[in-house]
């Protein structure tokens, strides 16, 4: 089975105006972020996916460790909120 991309978005990486923007993608393998740092989350490790507002916050399993993306609207976060759950059920 081959990777499959199904959404890339600009966000912010964190609570602060002045964190670093950064790109999510969200694939059926993991959410990837690209940033100064590039991070890759198999759907597998991740716990849970809230919606907060403009936010979205993915909890990673075994681990007491948060991501939190602000994206544009809270229209866009919501969507992508929706669409990650989905993944991570697969």
């Amino acid at each position: 089975m081959r990777e499959v991309p199904y959404v890339s978005a600009p966000v912010r990486c964190g609570r602060r105006r002045h964190d670093e923007v950064g790109h999510l993608e969200l694939t059926n393998f993991r959410l990837r972020i690209h940033a100064a740092v590039d991070v890759n989350i198999a759907w597998g490790d991740v716990a849970g996916i809230e919606h907060a507002d403009r936010e979205m916050v993915v909890s990673i399993r075994d681990r007491r460790q948060t991501y939190r993306f602000c994206f544009h609207t809270s229209e866009e976060a919501n969507q992508v909120t929706v669409l990650a759950r989905s993944l991570m059920s697969l």
